[in-house]
């Protein structure tokens, strides 16, 4: 009992000394966040991030794949739109910190020890990355294409299928954008300022 008071007073002092955007991340790592590592589907991207967390080139290389595969999305070539999906997938791990670019940052996986802190440096770390790699145009423009796509619905003839999967794309690409934008920004970044002000 007194280990568990020691440690909830530590965790508030922790707490104090964020940032509001850090609380939000927080916020977010321990009550909202939706994507875990599922064995079956995601062992091969957990295999490849452990092996290639201790170089930051690999990882940008990787990350520079994963945003081509997203962006270069072809919804009549299978092949493309699965590679897709998987690269949007990897990415939201890699967004809400359950996978790690860094060998120094957080837990590989929700069910290692950190909790929601550790995992916090974890996305800031990797939202910082995917913001070098250019991840904000195509983040931006995979929004609006989700966006599009839901205003196109024909109301008359839904499918219901069809709905369920343009809000879970839609769902994705905002989580994607909050994400790196509530990690990047108020950095002093002119660049990543700049591009926040074309988009809009």
């Amino acid at each position: 009992m007194w280990f568990f008071k020691k440690t909830i007073v530590n965790m508030d002092e922790e707490l104090k000394g964020l940032s509001l955007h850090e609380k939000l991340a927080y916020f977010y790592c321990s009550y909202v966040r939706e994507e875990s590592v599922d064995p079956d589907n995601d062992g091969d991207a957990v295999r490849r991030w452990e092996k290639i967390m201790v170089s930051r080139r690999k990882a940008r290389e990787r990350v520079c794949i994963l945003l081509n595969q997203v962006e270069n999305t072809s919804a009549a070539n299978v092949r493309q739109l699965d590679k897709s999906y998987r690269a949007k997938r990897e990415l939201l791990l890699l967004a809400e910190g359950t996978l790690r670019t860094s060998s120094s940052a957080g837990p590989s996986s929700s069910s290692n020890r950190g909790g929601p802190l550790a995992q916090v440096e974890t996305a800031r770390v990797n939202n910082e990355l995917l913001q070098e790699c250019g991840a904000l145009a195509v983040f931006a423009e995979q929004l609006q294409r989700s966006i599009h796509a839901f205003r196109g619905l024909n109301f008359q003839h839904l499918d219901l299928d069809q709905v369920d999967a343009l809000i879970h794309d839609l769902q994705q690409d905002m989580v994607l954008m909050y994400l790196l934008i509530l990690f990047n920004a108020n950095k002093e970044n002119v660049v990543f300022d700049r591009q926040l002000m074309v988009i809009g």
